[in-house]
């Protein structure tokens, strides 16, 4: 009679083997479901903040055709470019929006964004020359409003401080 020889790979092997596998695909599945939901998140954190900049650009577009239609109803009393600069300032007055005269020029910020604005600059035009506008946008930008504070803190090897730490 032949002896039977034993398998190698017997029945727990293959079931330990099935258990790890069965572990990792669980383990790859809450990794996937947990990127998923960050990736959820900054989504819509990205969407809010696009939309409320988009609505600070629609404000100020709708400024600029205000203050162009303004322009335009007193045309007959602007002669000068100082004219012009004087009835744009009194409009961002009457609108209550904070600006600076500086030249030809009128600048203001528009917030759009929770911790930014736009800036935007404008240069009076010579009614004559202005092409159906009495303005032409200089500058048209996004800023931060938010403070920035850098990180300084660095741990560097200083000598003469830090000798206790290089001694045996």
């Amino acid at each position: 009679m032949k002896k039977r020889t034993k398998p190698i790979i017997s029945i727990g092997t293959s079931c330990i083997l099935l258990i790890f596998l069965s572990l990792c695909l669980l383990t790859f599945a809450i990794l996937s479901l947990a990127s998923a939901q960050a990736d959820l998140r900054l989504s819509e954190k990205i969407a809010e903040r696009t939309a409320s900049y988009y609505q600070g650009e629609a404000r100020a577009s709708r400024l600029l055709a205000d203050l162009n239609q303004e322009l335009s109803s007193q045309s007959s009393l602007l002669e000068t470019q100082a004219d012009v600069l004087s009835v744009m300032a009194d409009f961002l007055t009457k609108e209550a929006y904070s600006f600076s005269v500086s030249d030809a020029s009128v600048s203001f910020q528009v917030p759009s964004a929770e911790d930014q604005q736009l800036f935007i600059v404008l240069t009076a035009e010579f009614p004559s020359s202005s092409y159906g506008s009495f303005f032409t946008v200089s500058a048209w930008k996004t800023e931060s409003t938010r403070e920035w504070s850098p990180d300084t803190h660095q741990d560097v090897y200083q000598p003469g401080k830090n000798e206790d730490l290089w001694q045996n």
